[in-house]
């Protein structure tokens, strides 16, 4: 079974613009910059990892996950794919964090057409409530990366709200 090479959209929306330049406005352009991302981020995750793969994503952005976040599977594709140091906040991400690297504009809205042409099979839905639940059992359990994270005062609250409640004061 090969890994997904996953994409995870800023926003499920906008893969549904009718262009590709549409599209590549929002997912990979810096918005401050206006530069086109030509190698964007991607993880080489195996179909039951794209949960804790979506969940590490956005905690160690830090971004809050959108309501249905979509992962987007660019495998299969003619792609050049490096090798790239992740969050080093959690371990799968940091080994399985890649870039895709594209030679220009007009190549990387080519991979942007065949996404969007095929999106139904490429694509990965995720369910926030899915990954609240995922991180809270992590968290529950004491998980050492979880339980540092929700500790930085960078974390987002999204996060530190899932941390188990201390019990009660029997006094």
């Amino acid at each position: 079974m090969s890994r997904l090479v996953l994409r995870f959209a800023k926003r499920r929306a906008s893969w549904e613009e009718p262009t590709a330049a549409g599209v590549r406005e929002i997912e990979f352009t810096n918005r401050k910059t206006g530069v086109v991302d030509l190698r964007p981020s991607v993880y080489a995750v195996d179909e039951g990892e794209v949960l804790r793969a979506y969940a590490e994503h956005a905690a160690a952005a830090p971004i809050d996950p959108e309501a249905a976040p979509l992962g987007i599977d660019l495998g299969g594709m003619k792609l050049r794919v490096e090798a790239s140091d992740g969050s080093i906040k959690f371990q799968l991400t940091r080994t399985r964090h890649a870039e895709i690297v594209v030679e220009d504009v007009a190549a990387l809205d080519a991979l942007i057409d065949i996404a969007r042409t095929e999106l139904p099979a490429r694509s990965r839905n995720l369910k926030k409530a899915d990954v609240r639940k995922f991180v809270q059992e992590k968290l529950a359990a004491g998980n050492e990366e979880w339980s540092r994270l929700a500790e930085e005062p960078t974390c987002k609250d999204w996060v530190k709200k899932l941390r188990p409640k201390p019990p009660a004061d029997p006094t």
